[in-house]
């Protein structure tokens, strides 16, 4: 048996290399899988057992991510992703191709998991969508509806009180993103420790105050809690 850790895909039979999706595992035994699958419009249940004498993968699972890519290229995303698959966590990816859809995701009408990595640029006006108009906090506090969502920004300024509050009005837990311009490599190093920190089961407050520690670029970034997750 293989198992290919980031591709949601399983060879169930090793001579046959047979593949199936696997979106979701139910449940992680000592020597066992139980997973959901879909072949074409088929819907099933299927229990894989492990030799754990050849095979040796340590399966911790984390909490899934949404990362929604509104930028000019998905290099950022496509590479945060690789390092969070390495901690064992689910990744998704959400390629934004116009602003309807990045108001779509925002509003809630396309699924994302509870945290949500918004991998952007920022300016004075808000969340830069490009060759579009950017979207303001205005805007965001009258279309956001992510309830109990946390959401890791990763545009530069987009660390404001206006936008945390769109944010947080909205439903969110939780809001973290930088107060001023940013180096690009600072922002992929605090994303990277943000989750591997997580990943260690740290509380989020700890987490986001461990990794802004590493540097005067990743302190520029903040959290924002709702009052309702607080209390």
């Amino acid at each position: 048996m293989e198992f290919e850790r980031g591709y949601r895909q399983i060879a169930i039979e090793k001579d046959r290399r047979d593949f199936v999706n696997l979106p979701i595992v139910e449940q992680c035994k000592r020597n066992q899988i139980i997973c959901r699958f879909r072949v074409g419009s088929i819907n099933g249940t299927r229990s894989i057992k492990v030799d754990s004498k050849q095979e040796d993968f340590p399966l911790v699972l984390q909490e899934p991510i949404s990362i929604v890519s509104v930028s000019y290229t998905d290099l950022e995303a496509m590479t945060l992703r690789n390092v969070l698959e390495c901690f064992n966590y689910r990744v998704e990816i959400h390629r934004v191709g116009s602003r309807p859809q990045f108001l779509e995701i925002l509003r809630g009408n396309i699924p994302t998991f509870q945290h949500v990595v918004l991998s952007c640029h920022g300016d004075e006006n808000g969340l830069v969508i490009p060759y579009q108009n950017p979207v303001s906090a205005t805007e965001l506090a009258q279309v956001v509806h992510l309830p109990g969502h946390i959401i890791v920004s990763l545009g530069c300024i987009t660390g404001t009180e206006a936008l945390a509050n769109a944010f947080l009005s909205g439903g969110c837990e939780a809001y973290i993103a930088p107060t001023d311009y940013v180096k690009a490599n600072a922002v992929l190093l605090f994303a990277v420790h943000l989750f591997y920190f997580l990943a260690n089961k740290r509380p989020l407050s700890e987490a986001v105050e461990e990794s802004r520690r590493h540097d005067a670029e990743c302190s520029l970034f903040k959290l924002w809690i709702s009052q309702t997750a607080d209390s």
